[in-house]
This record gives C-alpha cells, sequence and structure tokens, in this order.
C-alpha cells in the first residue's frame, strides 16, 4: 500500500507560519466582534389568550357549491356546442345553399383509387 503525504492543514507558506493576508483577515475580524461578549437576555414568556377560530357560515359552503355546480355547467354546454350538438341539423345530406330554405343533395363522389388501372389491351 502506498503511503500518501498529507498537506497541512492550515494554511501556511511552508515554514508552518500562517499567510500575512490569513493574520490581516483575523485581526479584521477580531476587531469587528463585541468585546466582552453581551450576555443573553431572554425575553420574558408571555402566555397567549386561546381565540377559539370561528366556523364558516352554512351560506359559504352552499355559495361554492353552487359556483362549483355554475362552472360545470358552462363547461359542459360551451363542449356541447363546440361539438356542434346544438346546432340544427336541417341539412345532414346536403349544404344550405345561400337564398334558399332547403338543402341540396350533395354531389356523388367516388373513391380515389391509389393503384393504377391497367390498360386495356396489354
Amino acid at each position: 500500500m502506498n503511503d500518501i503525504a498529507r498537506p497541512p492543514m492550515g494554511p501556511t507558506n511552508g515554514q508552518g507560519s500562517p499567510e500575512p493576508i490569513d493574520n490581516l483577515l483575523r485581526g479584521f475580524f477580531r476587531a469587528e466582534m463585541p468585546e466582552p461578549w453581551p450576555t443573553l437576555s431572554r425575553p420574558e414568556p408571555r402566555i397567549l389568550p386561546f381565540v377559539r377560530p370561528q366556523r364558516a357560515s352554512r351560506f359559504a359552503s352552499t355559495r361554492s357549491r353552487l359556483a362549483l355546480a355554475a362552472s360545470v355547467a358552462v363547461l359542459l354546454v360551451t363542449s356541447w356546442f363546440v361539438s356542434g350538438a346544438l346546432r340544427s341539423n336541417e341539412a345532414t345530406n346536403g349544404s344550405v345553399v345561400p337564398g334558399t330554405e332547403h338543402a341540396t343533395p350533395k354531389p356523388e363522389t367516388r373513391p380515389i383509387s391509389v393503384f393504377p388501372r391497367p390498360e386495356k389491351g396489354r
């Protein structure tokens, strides 16, 4: 097993004495600390009065339930309107021609073949 030399624990300049910047910083921070350190003065304990929380009125819960029911109703009506369920179905087999009251039949469409038709005679 190999022994690994550990570096020194404190910041030193190689001779075992701290760096000059460390001495400057240590002196600055010690000068900022109060001397002597102030003693602890605990605040006196206070007993707060117990105030029972008031219950919500019955009208408040009813009001929130009505708001929920109204929002669900608006959501359903809007989804039916967007899907076309509330539109009139007069022209189910054709389109309505402007200026008339009735629907015209759809033109007949034939399916389009994906494959080319074979030529006759070959």
